[in-house]
């Protein structure tokens, strides 16, 4: 029986002083354990099927799929227990909660991020610089290409959901007394560096990540919530799949050749994102604290007020 109070469900009194006084160690936490999670499952499904799902290369069968959204979900509760039960009950949400306003943030997100990224495509398409090989709606009768369609739409929004959750929300509110660039770099750098485990380091895919993950932190703070920053994700993500054979990850045309424009190009238009969402964000926060806000939701407030 723990002595001087109630036994925390889930979690022994002594870790859980241990993660409320050292942040890094909470963070420390739920990144491993939302890799051991993702790793594992990848594995075992590679074990048992020979099959590799990262990145939507392979077909999944019915059950690899539900495997797959379950993950996801089991994610997003894990972090969202971790952070009520270190912060406590009465600790600002996550911004997680449904509703008519998050769902019009996510569809806007998802076309805003789509057209974002997508036009280079587009344009690569109508130049001939991009050739289509083969199609979706080649791929089985009506029924077969909507359900393999919505199979896509749903993975991809789930995912950019789930990361969002726990690559952007939980350590933004568990540091939510730090500065601003704090709060911005230190999750965008861990993003970048996670898909490290998977893939070879790459300059320019690193500093993409990063950035990528510098806007979709800002956007978090400009809405508070994560289905702005998720609908961009998922809107990105499209831009850059819909061009690849990965039907159910919302591919749909197989192409030949490049899309328009330098390799930059996508680095920059992140910038642009982030420079634009920033520059909304700190008018806003500004303008809360000269009419007596407190501009603690970003770590704002110090620089402002000065």
């Amino acid at each position: 029986m723990a002595c001087g109070g109630r036994r925390s469900a889930g979690m022994t009194p002594a870790i859980l002083p241990l993660l409320r006084r050292h942040r890094w160690a909470t963070l420390l936490l739920q990144q491993a354990a939302v890799f051991g999670l993702s790793f594992g499952f990848m594995a075992g499904v590679h074990a048992l099927t020979g099959k590799s799902l990262h990145g939507g290369r392979e077909a999944m069968g019915p059950l690899e799929y539900a495997g797959l959204m379950a993950l996801f979900a089991g994610l997003v509760l894990f972090t969202r227990w971790l952070y009520h039960r270190v912060e406590g009950k009465t600790a600002p949400a996550l911004g997680m909660a449904l509703s008519w306003p998050a769902f019009g943030h996510l569809v806007a997100g998802t076309l805003g991020g789509f057209v974002l990224l997508g036009w280079p495509q587009l344009v690569g398409l109508d130049t001939g610089s991009l050739q289509v090989k083969a199609t979706v709606f080649q791929q089985g009768g009506p029924l077969a290409v909507a359900l393999l369609m919505a199979a896509g739409a749903l993975s991809l929004t789930a995912n950019s959901v789930m990361e969002e959750v726990c690559s952007r929300a939980f350590p933004l509110m568990l540091w939510r007394e730090k500065s601003l660039a704090f709060r911005l770099l230190v999750p965008a750098l861990l993003f970048a560096a996670l898909h490290l485990a998977v893939e070879p380091f790459r300059a320019g895919a690193f500093a993409q990540r990063t950035v990528a993950g510098l806007a979709f932190s800002a956007l978090y703070l400009l809405t508070r919530n994560v289905w702005l920053a998720a609908g961009v994700h998922t809107g990105t993500n499209e831009a850059v799949l819909f061009t690849t054979s990965r039907w159910q990850m919302g591919g749909l045309f197989a192409t030949e050749g490049a899309a328009w424009g330098p390799e930059w190009l996508p680095l920059a238009l992140w910038t642009l994102l982030f420079v634009g969402v920033l520059a909304v964000l700190v008018q806003r926060e500004r303008a809360a604290v000269q009419t007596g806000g407190t501009g603690r939701e970003t770590g704002l407030a110090p620089a402002l007020a000065r």
